[in-house]
C-alpha cells in the first residue's frame, strides 16, 4: 500500500495544497464564471461552451445572494472580519495572551466597538465575546478599568437597542467587564443599574433574557464586599 494517498476529488481527497485554501462564496464563483462566459462568447462564433460549464453557472447564479461586484466585495469583507474575530476568540480561549492583550487592548476594544456598530449579528456576538476575553486576560488593574470605562460608553445603548437574543450576550459582556475592571462598589453599581433599567422596560422579556440578567447580577454581587453593600444601604 502506498504511503501517499491518491487524490480523488469525488471522495474529497484533494491533496495537501488545498488544506489551507480559502473557499469562494457562490457569488464570487458566479462573477468569475460570468466573466469567463463573456470571454468565451467573444472569442468566436464557433466556440462551444460545455454543458457542465453552463449548468455550473446557472447553479451559482441561482444561489447567489449578491448579484454585483460591490455586493460581493462587501460580503467578503464581512466574512473576513467574522473569520478574524473568530480566530482571535479561539486564540484567547486556548492560549494565555497577556503580553499581546496589554499591548493591543485599546485597539482590540475599538475594533470590536466598530463591529458592534456596523457589523453583522455574528460579528457582534464575536466582538462581545472577545471584549470579555481581553479583559479576563488583562486581569484586574488600570488596563481592565480602562476597558470598563470605554465599554460603559457603548454597551448600555447597545443593550437598549439590541434584539432580545442579542441582549443576553451584551449582559454577559457587561458583567465580565465590570467584575474584572470595576475598582469600587460605585463602578459595580453602575452596571447593575444599567441591567436593572433594561429589565424594567415596559416590554416583557422572555425567560432566557430574565435568566441572563439574574446571572449577571449574581456574578456582580459575588465581587462586592458585603460591608460596601451595608454602608450603601445605610446611606439610603
Amino acid at each position: 500500500m502506498s504511503g501517499t494517498e491518491e487524490e480523488n476529488a469525488a471522495e474529497l481527497k484533494i491533496g495537501d495544497e488545498f488544506l489551507k485554501a480559502k473557499c469562494l462564496m457562490n457569488c464570487e464563483v458566479a462573477l468569475t464564471l460570468e466573466h469567463k462566459y463573456e470571454q468565451l462568447q467573444k472569442m468566436s462564433d464557433d466556440t462551444t461552451i460545455s454543458h457542465v460549464f453552463e449548468k455550473s453557472l446557472q447553479y451559482v447564479k441561482r444561489f447567489s445572494r449578491y448579484k454585483n461586484r460591490d455586493g460581493v466585495r462587501q460580503a467578503r469583507e464581512i466574512l473576513n472580519r467574522e473569520n478574524a474575530l473568530r480566530t482571535l476568540v479561539e486564540d484567547f480561549e486556548t492560549n494565555v495572551r497577556s503580553e499581546f492583550a496589554e499591548k493591543n487592548f485599546v485597539t482590540l476594544v475599538h475594533r470590536c466597538q466598530n463591529c458592534l456598530k456596523w457589523g453583522s449579528a455574528l460579528e457582534s456576538d464575536l466582538a462581545l465575546q472577545l471584549i470579555g476575553l481581553v479583559v479576563l486576560t488583562l486581569g484586574a488593574g488600570d488596563n481592565a478599568h480602562e476597558v470598563y470605562e470605554e465599554s460603559l460608553v457603548f454597551l448600555p445603548q447597545l443593550l437598549i437597542k439590541s434584539k432580545l437574543s442579542h441582549a443576553v450576550k451584551v449582559m454577559e459582556c457587561l458583567s465580565i467587564v465590570t467584575l474584572v475592571g470595576a475598582t469600587d462598589f460605585a463602578d459595580t453599581e453602575r452596571s447593575m443599574e444599567i441591567i436593572w433599567q433594561f429589565m424594567n422596560q415596559e416590554s416583557k422579556h422572555p425567560s432566557s433574557v430574565a435568566a441572563a440578567a439574574t446571572s449577571a447580577w449574581a456574578l456582580l454581587l459575588s465581587g462586592i464586599d458585603r460591608w460596601s453593600i451595608s454602608l450603601k444601604s445605610g446611606k439610603r
